[in-house]
C-alpha cells in the first residue's frame, strides 16, 4: 500500500473464524516476517472508521504485532 511500500493492508482472521480488515502505518518491512507466516500473533491496535469515495467500512489501525506465544511487553 503506498508508492514505497511502508504501509500494508491486511485481513486478520480471528479465532472464531471472523475476519478483520487492518492498516498499518510506516510499518510493513518491520512486520513482514509476522505478517506472511503461518504462526499466529497477537495484534494491537485501535478500531476506526474508514471513510473512503462515499463508503463507510470498520477497519483496525495497528499499533503493534507480535506472536501468540509472546506475552505483551
Amino acid at each position: 500500500m503506498g508508492r514505497d511500500g511502508i504501509h500494508v493492508r491486511f485481513f486478520a482472521r480471528c479465532k472464531d473464524g471472523s475476519r478483520a480488515e487492518c492498516v498499518l502505518f510506516c510499518k510493513a518491512e518491520q512486520y513482514a516476517q509476522l505478517l506472511s507466516g503461518d504462526e499466529p500473533v497477537n495484534i494491537l491496535g485501535t478500531l476506526q472508521i474508514n471513510q473512503w469515495n462515499g463508503s463507510r467500512k470498520v477497519q483496525m489501525l495497528v499499533d503493534r504485532i507480535y506472536p501468540a506465544s509472546e506475552t505483551e511487553s
